[in-house]
C-alpha cells in the first residue's frame, strides 16, 4: 500500500479537497505546492509532513490533522499559504500541537476538531 505522497505529486493542480488518502505515513516536500485546495484532512497515520507540502497555497481555508501526536512537521510547509486559515486536530491534543516544534507557529490557528464547522 502507499505509504507516501511523493515531492510535488501534485505541484499546481487544481485539487480543492485533499481527503481520503489512506494509511500514508509521509507528506513529501512540495506534494500539494500551488494547488487551490480549500480543504486538507490529513490522516491520523501521517508522522511527517515535509518541506513546503501547502507552499503557495493561498486559497486554504480548514486543515484537520487527525493524528492525536503530532506529526514532525517542516518550519516552511504552510509557506506563503492563506495567513487566516485554520488547523484543527484531536480535542485532547490542542495543547501538544501549540507547543510542538514548528506548530507553535501557528498556535493561535489550532483549535479542537469539536469546533470544526459542519457544512
Amino acid at each position: 500500500s502507499l505509504t507516501t505522497i511523493g515531492t510535488q505529486a501534485f505541484n499546481g493542480t487544481p485539487i480543492q479537497r485533499i481527503t481520503n488518502l489512506g494509511s500514508i505515513l509521509t507528506l513529501s516536500g512540495q506534494a500539494f505546492m500551488s494547488t487551490k485546495a480549500v480543504f486538507v484532512d490529513i490522516p491520523e497515520t501521517v508522522t511527517s509532513i515535509e518541506y513546503q507540502v501547502f507552499r503557495y497555497v493561498t486559497t486554504l481555508e480548514i486543515v484537520i490533522c487527525r493524528n492525536p501526536s503530532p506529526p514532525s512537521f517542516a518550519e516552511t510547509a504552510f509557506q506563503n499559504t492563506n495567513s487566516t486559515f485554520t488547523i484543527y486536530v484531536p480535542d485532547a491534543s490542542v495543547e501538544a500541537y501549540k507547543t510542538a516544534t514548528n506548530w507553535s507557529t501557528y498556535a493561535a490557528q489550532i483549535k479542537g476538531i469539536s469546533e470544526l464547522p459542519t457544512e
